[in-house]
């Protein structure tokens, strides 16, 4: 028997019922050897030193009542915690005289499965408070009250800060950096000097990167292992300071709120105890609810924050189902979720980190935020759920909803308006600029030197009013964002020679000198909308030519940017007045004209602003750079086009197009004098009727109908078989688009050459009347040259008419019956 040689001579000599009941054996079983005893102790290690301690108690020197007490004196008294027969007892040997002076010890058994229960209790109490420690979501430290030293932090903490575990424990924060502001630290030990304990405390800690984040601190002095420990919880509030402070929801019960808490805390920290007190103390610190459940939905822990935030008592909230917390709808499936996460560890029972309703004690429900985490600890699942009330949130999130519909509509509203006005304004100036230029063609030779000085204003001022409405629809559609652009590979070499062309006389008239190119844009390409790329480069030219002097020079160029791989470069470039360096910022702003508005050039300050703008929307982008006297140069950078080919017309066929400013510049034969023309106008406005009877007065020969709807209009041309179509677009009933597409399927009418004439004369406009087959795409106000000049060449392609002059050489058809 294991433990023999220590009790070779020993003997039980006596052995009281008390410890045969206890052993579930005999006393004559027991008494005599020691060992049947030592028999009974379950581990070999205890069963040697049960037979030491026997040993030694009796080899004491305890013949008399003094030498036993010195025995137990120096040490020879016994006690350990053994195993009999599987029952923990507390064994106490100490020595005893007998008397015939003979060796001899006393042996106590007791039973000690309380303690040993307690022992382990407190053991496993450690092991969860640890887990839990480790695992919850916030930001957990503990350190020495005294010197701040670090002995523990958790998981998160770690992760958060970018420490690694043996960098941290230790060390304290200050030494680590981890206060953005010192002076926080101090502030926390006097909170703790003074109260004891701290709620709510705001402050910043520095990561291991640098960065600085905003924390939520709660602290306070508890007892750990026996020892005074500073336990510090800190929860992230970053995300949800910044929302706060863009959404200017400070609550101003807040503080109030903060006090009830506290208080809250402090009595459920001071009703607790043991380990239970000090998990307690930690759930009850975090700022919001904290529901924890077993594997079978069952709540376990319900903190003081959901008791507020589901208006449930946690006694009556603990051992119930968590499914009471949440609206049927998301109840129902949630056993599902649960099963299907314990059996394959896929998923999630709730959701992590995702917005969910919760349902309240009286049935009202509300958006929390709910972080899921999960713990298993020696086969018993636990899942912990912290969650957050965001209706304030939502409330502030659904009021800039409003808001931002309710500007959307006022933009809306503002556009609808604009552009309302553009064409209703365009319409009086077509009478106005029409009639002021046929007094000064037909009447100009009468008309007194003033009296063509006054008709010159009017024209300036009308033009310069045209401008400005342009520019201030085409900025409210870009604000509105309803402005589209067509995106295509577009020729920089055709671009720039129109914009060249178009500019050329507008620069004579400034007496500025258009250079050629730089560099050739030959075969160089650029995804962008021609049209409003056309639109950016006459502004940029327009205003080099009117802000230079007289003998300056005006230049557009073209460069691969080496330090912009991918891209073209267009630079408009001059050598004018210049732009001060303080004002370069100002350049893009809306309705700046940086000084000039004093000055003897008309503008309306947006047109830089719109090209900015419309070139950011082409993947591009434009700057400027100035000096007074020297000169200002525009650099426009646009994206390179894709491989298509050498020839850019592969990309489709294009319906010629023929605009004011295009047939402005070609040589034209005045057809309209040498033949007996029929010319069809439908307009609805009688004062346009009027004015265009006026601009053809000169021509004798030509015959004007007139039509007010699209109906009349088509009846007329079928009749007449008219030379030439002039049509507005915005018509009664059916407008001028839906005319020219009826009049191309009418064989008789189908080769007859149409022209818009129209207050919807935006770049887009002309570009879809360009698609769509006319002939030309003319703005109102009607600009009497560029119109004869589109009829001209329109006409110059027909064959003339038979009849000579004789106005009466047609007769009117039959119209047809419906």
């Amino acid at each position: 028997m294991g433990g023999a040689g220590h009790a070779h001579g020993l003997r039980l000599v006596r052995v009281e019922g008390a410890v045969s009941d206890l052993l579930a054996t005999t006393a004559a079983d027991l008494e005599g050897a020691i060992g049947p005893f030592l028999a009974l102790v379950d581990d070999e290690t205890e069963r040697v030193a049960v037979a030491e301690d026997l040993a030694r108690a009796i080899g004491a020197d305890t013949r008399s009542a003094t030498g036993a007490r010195s025995a137990i004196a120096t040490g020879a008294r016994s006690e350990r915690l053994v195993t009999l027969r599987g029952r923990p007892l507390r064994l106490t040997v100490t020595p005893g005289p007998l008397t015939d002076g003979q060796g001899s010890a006393i042996a106590l058994l007791v039973d000690a499965s309380s303690e040993v229960a307690e022992r382990l209790g407190r053991e496993r109490a450690e092991v969860r408070f640890r887990k839990a420690f480790m695992a919850t979501p916030g930001l957990f430290a503990i350190s020495d009250p005294d010197d701040g030293r670090h002995i523990d932090v958790n998981d998160r903490w770690l992760n958060v800060m970018g420490w690694q575990r043996h960098e941290v424990i230790g060390r304290t924060a200050t030494e680590l950096g981890v206060w953005a502001d010192p002076a926080d630290r101090n502030r926390i030990v006097a909170a703790l000097a003074e109260h004891g304990r701290v709620r709510e405390f705001s402050t910043r800690f520095r990561t291991r990167s640098g960065a600085v984040r905003e924390f939520l601190v709660a602290g306070e002095v508890i007892e750990l292992d026996g020892e005074d420990r500073l336990l510090l919880v800190a929860h992230d509030v970053t995300e949800r300071n910044v929302a706060q402070r863009e959404l200017a929801a400070l609550n101003a019960g807040l503080e109030q709120r903060v006090e009830s808490r506290t208080a809250a805390l402090r009595a459920e920290v001071e009703r607790r105890e043991g380990a239970e007190q000090r998990l307690r103390a930690i759930m009850n610190g975090v700022a919001d609810a904290v529901v924890t459940a077993d594997g079978a939905g069952r709540i376990v822990t319900f903190n003081v924050a959901a008791e507020r935030l589901f208006g449930l008592p946690g006694a009556d909230a603990v051992g119930s189902s968590v499914n009471r917390l949440m609206p049927e709808a998301y109840a129902v499936r949630h056993d599902d979720y649960l099963a299907d996460y314990l059996v394959s560890r896929q998923g999630s029972p709730l959701g992590q980190g995702r917005e969910l309703p919760a349902l309240r004690a009286d049935g009202a429900t509300i958006p929390v935020e709910v972080a899921l985490s999960h713990l298993n600890h020696g086969g018993e699942h636990l899942f912990t759920a912290v969650i957050r009330d965001v209706s304030e949130r939502k409330d502030q999130e659904a009021l800039l909803r409003s808001a931002k519909e309710a500007a959307e509509e006022a933009n809306r509203a503002k556009s609808a308006f604009l552009s309302s006005m553009s064409h209703e304004l365009r319409t009086p100036m077509n009478a106005i600029l029409g009639f002021a230029q046929l007094m000064r063609a037909i009447d100009g030779e009468s008309l007194t030197p003033r009296n063509n000085e006054y008709i010159g204003h009017i024209l300036s001022a009308g033009h310069h009013l045209l401008s400005l409405i342009d520019d201030v629809l085409d900025l409210s559609k870009i604000e509105a964002g309803r402005i589209t652009l067509s995106l295509e590979p577009v020729a920089l070499d055709e671009v720039l020679d129109h914009v060249v062309n178009l500019l050329t006389p507008l620069a004579d008239r400034f007496e500025v000198t258009m250079r050629p190119q730089p560099v050739s844009a030959s075969g160089m390409r650029v995804w962008a909308d021609s049209v409003r790329l056309g639109q950016v480069l006459i502004n940029l030219g327009s205003n080099a030519a009117k802000y230079n002097r007289p003998g300056g020079w005006m230049e557009f160029g073209c460069v691969v940017p080496p330090d912009r791989p991918g891209f073209i470069r267009l630079v408009v470039a001059d050598n004018g007045q210049g732009i001060p360096v303080h004002r370069l910022p100002e350049v893009f702003q809306p309705f700046n004209r940086l000084g000039a508005e004093s000055g003897p050039i008309e503008g309306t300050g947006i047109g830089l602003s719109i090209a900015r703008q419309l070139v950011e929307m082409m993947g591009g982008s434009i700057s400027v750079d100035s000096e007074p006297g020297r000169g200002t140069a525009f650099t426009i950078d646009l994206p390179l086009a894709d491989e298509m080919g050498d020839d850019i017309s592969g990309m489709g066929a294009r319906p010629r197009r023929v605009v004011a400013t295009s047939v402005a510049a070609e040589a034209v034969p005045d057809v309209l004098a040498d033949h007996p023309w029929t010319i069809l106008y439908i307009e609805d406005v009688s004062n346009n009727v009027r004015l265009m009877a006026g601009v053809l007065t000169r021509y004798p020969n030509v015959r004007l109908l007139s039509a007010p709807t699209a109906e009349n209009g088509l009846g007329l041309a079928r009749t007449y078989r008219p030379d030439l179509v002039l049509v507005d677009i915005n018509l009664p009933g059916a407008d001028g688009f839906q005319v020219l597409h009826q009049m191309r399927g009418i064989p008789e009418l189908a080769d007859i050459p149409v022209i818009a004439l129209t207050a919807r004369a935006s770049p887009r406009e002309q570009d879809r009347g360009r698609r769509a087959g006319f002939e030309a795409y003319l703005a109102k106000p009607l600009d009497v040259a560029p119109f004869l000049q589109a009829a001209n060449l329109a006409l110059s392609r027909r064959p003339p008419p038979e009849g000579g002059g004789d106005l009466s050489f047609r007769q009117p058809e039959r119209a047809p019956s419906d």
